[in-house]
């Protein structure tokens, strides 16, 4: 038997928050016991701005599930926004007793409420066409917000010189030279012979 290999991988790197999980197990068929599980998880993807929904089938029982074709999702029950894909292919295709196969699939950011799927199979411990089904609920997606924080300008710094202080100047005494005393010795010598000549005048005017 051969296994064949096509899923679609989760849109974008950056998937982000768990959003709401809904399991829905066992199959529409009642031949189909509840140990086959179809479960659903939607998570939001902020690159894509999608809700990208994760759908895996698990066999729990003893022989082998076949899947006949891709599962087809209804998001009729959205109260607000859309399933993006009305289909989705698992897998594996062949599912062995105590392994798994997933699909993926998208909702529109601002998908709220109920999105199921069912899928076809073979179940082979019972041999026989059964159909599975799972539910997830969407709670809906907010975009994340970017706050700018302004910083403050830095206090601008104002470099205030000191105030030049000018040193006094002591007066520079002069050195003496000696000629002030000799210039009042020669007055006085002046002053003594005019003295002198004045008396003698004096006497030839009285003798006369």
């Amino acid at each position: 038997m051969k296994v064949r290999f096509g899923a679609s991988l989760a849109k974008g790197a950056a998937v982000a928050v768990l959003v709401s999980s809904t399991i829905s197990m066992g199959a529409a068929d009642a031949g189909a016991p509840p140990s086959v599980t179809l479960d659903g998880v939607a998570v939001c993807d902020f690159e894509t701005t999608e809700q990208i929904i994760t759908w895996t089938l698990t066999n729990r029982t003893t022989g082998g599930v076949e899947i006949q074709a891709s599962g087809v999702i209804d998001g009729s029950a959205l109260s607000a926004g859309e399933s993006l894909e009305t289909s989705a292919a698992f897998s594996p295709s062949i599912v062995l007793a105590g392994a798994s196969a997933d699909a993926t699939s998208a909702a529109s950011f601002d998908a709220v409420g109920l999105v199921s799927i069912s899928v076809s199979a073979i179940q082979g411990d019972i041999d026989s066409f059964v159909t599975y089904t799972g539910s997830v609920t969407l709670v809906g997606c907010v975009e994340a917000t970017t706050t700018t924080t302004t910083e403050a300008p830095a206090p601008t710094t104002i470099a205030v010189e000191a105030p030049t202080t000018t040193a006094a100047v002591e007066p520079i005494a002069l050195p003496s030279t000696g000629s002030g005393s000799g210039t009042a010795a020669l007055a006085a010598l002046f002053l003594g012979m005019g003295g002198a000549l004045l008396l003698l005048v004096r006497r030839r005017s009285v003798r006369s």
